[in-house]
């Protein structure tokens, strides 16, 4: 049953199926009891009969929800004697020995999911109920919108035209005064063959039929109205509202229906009783109550309302009630309905047997404190026995054992042997170490990081071997590794154009995933022929990269190839971007090389290289043109033009086909001094250095880096440096740690000035003793395991001010040392069986140990497996989350989730802790593909639950940013969102149209979820959302043009303009489609200028960020005029006012 898409987890609606169910035997018994009580009360007594029939209407609809509780109660753990408290855990699985994960030969992305733990889940699916559930709901929605229909016509009746006759109108007063109704009701007509009736519960209105009013003698009449009027004094048209509501759920239920039955005659008997006691005797009253039921045959009765009129077999009754001092009524019960009820309660009750027992035996299996720890420990344990050492990595591990051939022949030359280890760092985070390994020979041993281990070993003639992953351990050796060298196979890559024709000499790349993030590369190069021989590859998902001049770059991804097998590569050509290169003034510059220095993909991923140093892919003419022929659609490039002779420059956001790049080439020097304690100047490879960082400006806003470092020479106490060719950005400039500046370059500089602090020494912080004592609810089981603390202090004047801390939790008592003052972060990370909510605390100096005292909530895990569509192990880049839908009562305020938690290389999670008595969803995420599970309810009989997350199929989509007449918007920021509740999810980067002004999102849900692009223009455009297709159709997003509000940012205290503020802009008023804050165009200038021209015609307040506070300031968007915000700059705020006419380059 997927929980998801019901109203109520599993076991909730399956309790309330059965809490249906229950109702007809309990239904049944109170039938029963009012149908022995009215067999003795007196007719005369019709109020207390009336009393017991509505006691027991309500008692069923009571006794059906409190069932339904009793079934979903989840019981508590009970409490075990402190003697088992630190019971052993129970021994785990055997663990595979080392040399069974020696050698990887088989694909581990195809392993399936296998059981992570011993305790036992049951996960069937709950059929039944949600059938049974399914025929309620559709006939408890047919019985409501009856009911609804009638309540809408009495409100018709309401509008009919008021009584107006005088006489008729003071009989209804005088009755009722005599009555005691102190409310003035309404009185209306009906012409239409309507018999008398009241509705209505706050103003009750009287309905009078023309007929009766015109026909019925005066005595008779108030008789009539008499009975309706004290069907007013009793609210019986409330009642009654709530009478058919029950019935209309328990529409299935004979004996609801009969208890209904029961509650209407003794109603109108009680209504016959008040009535008599103003108008008269009793046989007067029978004759008109006979009288009237016999005009009333031809009225239509008016139902949900409460009427004079009476039924055939009620009549009798009625009448034998006002002439019979002792009549005595008698409920008769048909055959019918006693056979029902009979087999009923034999079917109900048997197949309630089962249920019965199994809720009994799940409340006996409700684990103990002490099992429920021991239970979670030793799924965590037999999680991370799969999983590898976390611990410090000061140390290293020896791996060693024997190369060999798998044809005994002699090993051939090793070209290249690599190692990768990766450790978790935390629940969200990996550390991964890389390197060479020595020159291996036949017998070899190596040391390597500790960890989760990965050894590759390259040689000529044979498959690259694989070896791991290995668990390596401080002191550990790994032995007797027995590593074969396989021939791997041999296969054909068909490289042919759009028309099928052969594509010549092109360049191959081959590459699979190593452990967790490394990829192993094989390079291979195509005949004139369009073929390419692909030799000595593995039986595993590889991703394949083709590269030609005059083609988009082709990315084939999870290509398995198979011995003999030829595999058909499509390359579609590239529509060349051109250029000119020139100096200021205008001349071509001839023999300028043109490298690739940022690539942002189609899926948001970015490739950069690290320097604005590479190799050229293009040179300039003679006319200064260069020509680029290999840029792949839906790319956005960044590129560095550089001249030795004129000196260099950045280009971002090139695509595709783009004509026309205009750069200019000037040869910009920067020069400086270095003053302070030269001895803590840079050093790279034994020189002293200063670093250099270029840095471009993305279209959206994002920055890249390059980084070049160049030498200082050192001369009378003064360092002096020399930056040629520098790049006309924003650039820093860095001689240590604590001496370094940052320029807006845009021409040549020689009064740099560095100044290198003397370094002071520090003192260390002050410490203290911190001791954290946890409690449990019952006291029976002592915690163990460990928790996450960070904690920092804002003395910037120490040593260190901040440190992640695991305490371990001894007799349920942690101990360690904290900065004071400072603060505590404590997190319930690494506990076994039990929570905590995430608190922070203040600690003040003092030398006396803190104690604090946290109490505990009983906890469970969430352990499983993440899938691909085709369910298989899900590999590479997984994250998981969950978080709580549905939480106890004493913990709705509690945030209870864990984010990011990446899963291993079997696509494997343990998610831990999470308090029990609440529901839970996990959701995983690869790229931008997202899936998330059934809720899980974790309880004290199942503290742990085990699950599968099936990764939905992908598809890519295609969107077109235009503006309000239809022509491409280049370089338009696009963020793509994802709503699959009960969260949503962003990614950033965002995307940016191409020249065309298209986009591509990869690798999105085919059908699950609601996909959203939201434009969001810093200048000219209003920001825009629109659904995503995934149709195969390009989604369309029309940009309006925005309203502007511009002016001057200054300084309250000094009234100087502030450069360098980031501000940005809410509307007053929210309306539901807005998309967020609104950014200017850019940061204010030198004189403080901003400029806001993405706003719609409303009022805004304008905020500040890095410590500018704007007050109250607000202006209506599209007003003439400048404004200015005269802001204040907290004492921490790193932007300082400048003089006007003052320089404004340096920040």
């Amino acid at each position: 049953m997927n929980a998801v898409a019901l109203p109520w987890p599993e076991s909730t609606l399956t309790s309330f199926v059965q809490a249906l169910l229950h109702s007809l035997w309990i239904a049944g018994v109170a039938a029963l009891l009012l149908w022995s009580a009215l067999r003795v009360i007196p007719g005369r007594h019709a109020a207390q009969r009336y009393a017991l029939s509505l006691l027991a209407q309500i008692a069923i609809a009571l006794a059906t929800i409190a069932t339904w509780s009793a079934l979903d109660y989840e019981p508590r753990a009970q409490a075990v004697p402190p003697g088992v408290a630190n019971a052993a855990p129970a021994d785990l699985n055997s663990a595979p020995s080392r040399s069974e994960l020696a050698v990887a030969t088989d694909d581990v992305s195809t392993t399936r999911v296998e059981s992570l733990t011993s305790v036992p889940v049951v996960e069937r699916s709950e059929t039944w109920a949600l059938v049974l559930f399914a025929v309620w709901l559709l006939g408890s929605l047919i019985m409501l919108a009856r009911m609804a229909l009638t309540i809408s016509g009495t409100r018709r009746l309401a509008a009919l035209p008021t009584l107006d006759d005088s006489r008729l109108l003071a009989m209804l007063d005088e009755l009722r005064l005599r009555l005691g109704i102190g409310r003035r009701g309404r009185a209306v007509v009906s012409e239409a063959n309507l018999g008398p009736a009241v509705i209505g519960i706050v103003r009750p209105t009287l309905v009078l039929p023309l007929s009766m009013l015109t026909g019925a003698p005066g005595d008779a009449l108030e008789v009539v109205v008499a009975h309706e009027l004290a069907h007013i004094r009793r609210h019986d048209f409330l009642i009654n509202i709530v009478q058919m509501l029950i019935e209309a759920l328990l529409y299935f239920n004979p004996a609801v229906w009969w208890v209904g039955r029961q509650m209407r005659r003794e109603r109108e008997a009680c209504c016959d009783a008040v009535a008599l006691s103003v108008v008269g005797e009793p046989a007067t009253y029978a004759r008109v109550l006979a009288d009237w039921a016999d005009r009333q045959r031809g009225l239509t009765p008016v139902a949900a309302t409460q009427a004079f009129a009476a039924t055939p077999g009620g009549l009798l009754d009625r009448v034998s009630r006002l002439l019979v001092p002792d009549y005595q009524p008698r409920p008769r019960i048909s055959w019918a309905t006693l056979v029902v009820l009979a087999l009923s309660a034999v079917l109900v009750l048997s197949g309630l047997r089962r249920g019965t027992t199994a809720a009994v035996e799940l409340v006996a299996q409700a684990l103990s404190p002490a099992e429920r720890v021991q239970q979670v420990a030793k799924v965590k344990q037999e999680f991370q026995s799969n999983e590898f050492y976390s611990g410090p990595s000061q140390e290293k591990a020896i791996v060693s054992g024997r190369i060999r051939t798998h044809d005994g022949k002699p090993i051939p030359k090793i070209r290249r042997s690599h190692y990768h280890t990766t450790k978790r760092t935390g629940p969200n985070s990996t550390n991964s170490i890389s390197g060479n390994l020595g020159r291996l020979a036949e017998q070899f041993s190596e040391k390597v990081p500790l960890g989760e281990t990965w050894i590759w070993i390259e040689t000529d003639d044979y498959a690259t071997a694989v070896i791991g992953p290995l668990d390596t351990r401080p002191g550990g050796t790994i032995e007797d590794l027995d590593v074969v060298l396989l021939p791997g196979i041999d296969a054909t890559l068909s490289i042919v154009d759009e028309e099928g024709t052969p594509v010549p000499n092109t360049k191959v790349k081959c590459h699979f995933l190593v452990g967790r993030s490394r990829h192993c590369t094989s390079r291979f190069r195509g005949d004139a022929d369009g073929r390419v021989a692909v030799e000595h590859v593995l039986e595993r998902p590889y991703e394949v990269t083709v590269t030609r001049r005059g083609f988009q770059t082709r990315v084939v991804k999870d290509v398995v190839f198979r011995s003999g097998q030829t595999v058909p590569v499509t390359l579609l050509r590239a529509a060349p971007a051109t250029g000119t290169v020139r100096t200021p003034d205008g001349v071509p510059i001839a023999d300028a090389s043109v490298g690739i220095v940022h690539i942002r993909q189609a899926n948001g991923h970015d490739h950069s290289f690290g320097s604005f140093k590479v190799e050229a892919t293009a040179v300039t003419d003679a006319q200064g043109v260069f020509v680029l022929d290999s840029l792949t659609d839906h790319w956005s490039y960044t590129l560095a033009v550089t001249s030795p002779k004129h000196g260099r420059a950045l280009v971002t956001s090139v695509t595709t086909g783009q004509r026309d790049i205009d750069v200019r080439l000037e040869n910009i020097v920067l020069k400086g001094t270095i003053e302070g304690d030269l001895r803590r100047l840079r050093k790279r490879n034994g020189k002293l250095v200063i670093e250099y960082r270029p840095q471009a400006r993305l279209a959206d806003d994002s920055v890249i880096n390059g980084v070049e470092y160049f030498p200082v020479v050192v001369a009378d106490g003064v360092g002096r440096f020399e930056i040629p060719r520098a790049f006309p950005v924003e650039t820093r400039i860095r001689a240590s740690i604590d001496a370094r500046t940052t320029l807006a370059v845009s021409r040549s500089m020689d009064d740099i000035v560095l100044t290198i602090p003397v370094k002071e020494s520090k003192p260390k912080a002050a410490m203290r003793r911190v001791t954290v004592r946890f409690t449990t609810p019952d006291d029976a089981v002592t915690p163990t395991g460990t928790f996450s603390a960070y904690n920092y202090t804002s003395d910037r004047n120490v040593i260190s001010n901040s440190k992640r801390l695991t305490p371990s939790i001894e007799d349920g008592t942690a101990t360690f040392l904290a900065f004071a003052p400072g603060r505590l972060a404590l997190k319930p990370t690494g506990m076994a069986g039990y929570w905590f909510e995430e608190e922070t605390h203040e600690i003040e100096a003092g030398t006396q140990t803190l104690k604090l005292t946290i109490p505990l909530e009983p906890a469970g895990a969430i352990v499983g497996r993440v899938l691909n569509p085709d369910g298989t192990s899900a590999t590479g880049n997984v994250y998981v989350h969950a978080q709580a839908t549905e939480k106890p009562a004493h913990l709705q305020q509690a945030r209870i989730d864990i984010r990011d938690f990446r899963a291993d290389e079997r696509g494997r999670f343990f998610l831990s802790p999470f308090p029990l008595g609440a529901t839970y969803v996990v959701y995983a995420a690869r790229d931008r593909s997202r899936q998330v599970s059934p809720e899980v309810v974790l309880n004290a009989a199942r503290p742990t639950r085990e699950i599968s997350i099936q990764l939905p199929q992908t598809t890519s989509a295609d969107a077109l940013v235009i503006d309000e007449e239809g022509r491409p918007i280049a370089g338009m920021p696009v963020s793509l969102r994802l709503r699959l509740p009960p969260a949503s999810t962003s990614w950033s980067p965002p995307y940016v149209s191409d020249r065309r002004g298209q986009l591509r999102m990869e690798n999105v849900n085919t059908t699950v979820g609601e996909y959203t692009l939201y434009a969001t223009p810093k200048k000219d455009y209003l920001p825009t959302k629109v659904p995503l297709r995934r149709d195969g159709e390009t989604t369309v997003i029309r940009l309006e043009p925005g309203h502007v509000i511009e002016g001057r940012l200054i300084d309250e205290a000094t009234g100087w303009p502030v450069p360098g503020a980031e501000l940005y802009a809410l509307p007053k008023r929210i309306v539901p489609d807005d998309t967020g804050w609104l950014e200017p165009e850019r940061k204010t200038d030198a004189q403080g200028r901003f400029r806001f021209s993405n706003l719609d015609t409303r009022i805004y307040r304008i905020y500040g960020r890095e410590g500018v506070d704007c007050g109250e300031f607000s202006a209506h968007a599209g007003a003439t005029g400048s404004v200015t915000i005269r802001g204040k700059l907290a004492e921490w705020c790193k932007l300082k006012p400048v003089p006007p006419g003052a320089r404004g380059e340096r920040k």
